[in-house]
């Protein structure tokens, strides 16, 4: 497995303040089963032998075709199934890792849908490790060499022995990709200047969520009048925006009929994607305890934390469906410890937006 990227340097700024570090459980994890003490003939071993793992077996996002060159996550990381691509150092360990999320972006889209999935990654990574080193000014894209990462913001962490870098991957087809590497070592983040960037705190990192927001409530007022056909189609909107509460309706529609065929495997497979999107009506199916809920969907420890975490910043971003979720969370103190107040607070958040859902459970925790 041969690298085939560069790390490309951009002119960056430094953000005022420093970065509170939160060491990973061991020295030199990385994500799941994948460490820095593991040698090249190890990886290769878990990645073949780990069902979180599998070859690509297809054209991958750096254009190789290689069932040995590339493997894909079978599960999604932070938010995506992602390639992978490996370096070693001269000892044969693993030296660097880098996951390119396999989800692309056109151009149109970059400075919209892109810089929210880009945020997205940013501040999950943020809520864990505190602030990065740098945060540079929004690239331009047509700038960007082909099939190399062009890496913007360098968090340190364990103490410094390891680096996490965020970036932008471009492919041929001018899509835009986000990616994310772990380093061992302490990597120096680029030229800096002692500046501010605002651009960042403009983009709304939950932008499709607040589309689906609008197609899950015309899908809640179709079900209010027995209109499965009609609802379904708007979940499904809602759905391939990410929506977990979409997933979570049409698990309900199929299970239930309402006017569409039953169907119990499209129904367990819709709440499934839900538990694992964090929604906790969906997730309950699994279990009534969040962490053994997520250890039943093999969800790795670090993921189920973002879930979480990526859970309240969409409820504190005005995302009705994750207030409604978060509220629920606090009720029932699923992943969350039991709070009446906040579960009152996000609960009537989203009931003064005219979510049903939301004023039914209200209503409830008034009794």
């Amino acid at each position: 497995m041969q690298p085939r990227y560069t790390i490309m340097s951009h002119t960056v700024l430094l953000i005022l303040g420093i970065a509170f570090l939160t060491a990973f459980p061991s020295l030199g994890k990385i994500w799941g089963p994948l460490s820095f003490d593991m040698t090249r003939s190890e990886l290769d071993a878990v990645l073949r032998s780990n069902p979180a793992f599998e070859p690509p077996g297809e054209m991958t996002v750096m254009g190789s075709t290689s069932e040995n060159d590339r493997f894909v996550t079978r599960k999604t990381f932070f938010g995506d199934p992602c390639e992978l691509m490996f370096r070693f150092n001269s000892n044969d360990q693993l030296s660097s890792i880098a996951f390119i999320s396999k989800t692309g972006f056109e151009p149109n889209f970059y400075k919209t849908r892109f810089r929210a999935r880009y945020k997205n990654l940013y501040m999950t990574i943020s809520d864990r490790y505190g602030l990065p080193l740098e945060c540079p000014a929004w690239p331009d894209p047509s700038r960007l060499k082909p099939g190399r990462i062009a890496y913007l913001h360098t968090w340190h962490v364990d103490s410094g022995q390891s680096s996490i870098l965020t970036g932008i991957l471009r492919d041929h087809d001018n899509k835009c990709y986000v990616a994310t590497a772990f380093v061992r070592g302490k990597i120096k983040p680029g030229r800096t200047v002692m500046e501010m960037v605002k651009d960042w705190d403009k983009v709304p990192e939950f932008l499709d969520l607040k589309t689906a927001d609008k197609y899950n409530a015309q899908g809640m007022s179709a079900l209010a009048i027995r209109n499965g056909k009609v609802a379904l189609s708007f979940f499904e909107k809602a759905a391939a925006l990410g929506s977990s509460r979409a997933y979570w309706a049409m698990g309900v529609l199929y299970e239930g009929g309402k006017g569409i065929p039953k169907d119990e495997e499209k129904s367990q497979k819709c709440y499934r994607i839900a538990a694992e999107k964090g929604f906790a009506l969906a997730t309950v199916l699994i279990d009534k305890k969040y962490d053994q809920a997520m250890k039943t969907l093999d969800i790795f420890p670090e993921d189920a934390q973002a879930i979480l975490s990526t859970c309240q910043r969409a409820a504190a971003e005005g995302c009705i469906a994750e207030q409604f979720n978060v509220g629920t969370m606090f009720k029932n103190g699923y992943g969350l410890p039991k709070d009446m107040k906040k579960a009152e607070k996000w609960l009537s958040a989203a009931a003064k937006k005219g979510d049903l859902q939301a004023a039914s459970a209200l209503r409830s925790l008034a009794k």
